[in-house]
């Protein structure tokens, strides 16, 4: 899946991982870019030809779910981190491993509370918040598109999402 095409379900982003004091930066030092060519050698993966390259990442795949066409996932601290990545190859078709789930699980309901579409983020880092989208730092977008915010929560318990894996 392409990296860009997953959203954030939350409008805000901590600066370390949720279990852990390891901070998203250190993280971010860790992901591997591996390019079609070094790919093609490493016989133990494989990368769809509609990727330029995949993100080797030290961590277990995102979840993803759809809702309205658009993949959302749960886990929005490593999504930063692979869209934060996947930047530096730019602009390389850089593709990820994530795992599609059926449906969300009801405990991670409450996490769903994005107003632009899951395309804007804020890192809350050092006491401060800082907006983030990987549209902005490309020039490709300056202003969040705000969403209905009660519609999208209406169609979100309505949509079943088919399971597959990427």
């Amino acid at each position: 899946m392409n990296r860009f095409e997953v959203h954030f379900c939350q409008p805000l982003v901590g600066q370390f991982f949720k279990h852990s004091d390891l901070a998203l930066t250190d993280t971010l030092e860790q992901i591997e870019y591996k390019s079609q060519e070094v790919i093609a050698e490493d016989k133990s993966i494989s990368c769809p030809a509609s990727f330029d390259g995949l993100l080797n990442i030290p961590f277990p795949p995102i979840r993803v779910c759809k809702v309205d066409d658009l993949y959302y996932t749960m886990d929005n601290r490593r999504l930063w981190t692979m869209q934060k990545a996947a930047l530096k190859q730019w602009p390389a078709r850089v593709g990820c491993y994530v795992r599609e789930l059926e449906s969300i699980p009801s405990k991670h309901v409450a996490k769903f509370e994005t107003v632009t579409t899951g395309k804007v983020v804020n890192l809350r880092w050092n006491e401060q918040d800082i907006t983030w989208s990987w549209r902005f730092e490309k020039g490709i977008s300056k202003t969040p598109k705000i969403i209905d915010f009660f519609n999208f929560f209406f169609h979100f318990y309505e949509i079943h999402v088919t399971f597959h894996v990427v």
